[in-house]
This record gives C-alpha cells, structure tokens and sequence, in this order.
C-alpha cells in the first residue's frame, strides 16, 4: 500500500483497498513536514470518515519525523469508532 502524507492521496489509497478488499488500514500521519495536532487530527478525520475499515495508527517518529502523542491518540480514539489501534 502506498504511504503518502497528502489528505487527498491517503483517503483515495484508503478507499480503494477497502474495495479491494481489505480487512483493516495501518496508516501513518503525514510526515517530514511536521504537521501540527490539529493538521495531524485532520488527516487521520478525512480518512476515518472515508471509510468503514478499522484503523490502526503507525507512530514511527525515527521513519516519518512525527510523533503522535498520547493526548492525541485518546482524542482520535475517543472521536472515530474506526479508530482502534495503534502500533508504537
């Protein structure tokens, strides 16, 4: 699966493996940029609202220059029921 740091792009790959039948998506946030919480928050929306797939977020700030915090992580759980894991 493509790893892209575009809202655009990331719903698009997301939508098109959940027709393609995936059982789940592992999605980074956007990275090297050093997005903000709020753009952060907003890029993982776009997707958890795309699709019905369960999500699990890839914290792997050495890889993408990001690291999601733990305040983060609750408020994304707690706001998207597709939202249920994460991988550190």
């Amino acid at each position: 699966m493509p790893f892209s740091g575009n809202t655009p792009n990331a719903v698009r790959y997301s939508r098109e493996a959940e027709a393609l039948g995936a059982a789940g998506l592992m999605i980074g946030p956007p990275y090297y940029y050093t997005p903000t919480e709020a753009e952060i928050f907003g890029y993982y929306e776009a997707i958890a609202e795309a699709v019905d797939l369960p999500i699990m977020l890839y914290n792997n700030p050495v890889t993408t220059n990001v690291d999601i915090s733990a305040q983060l992580v609750g408020r994304l759980t707690k706001a998207f029921e597709n939202i249920r894991y994460i991988k550190e």
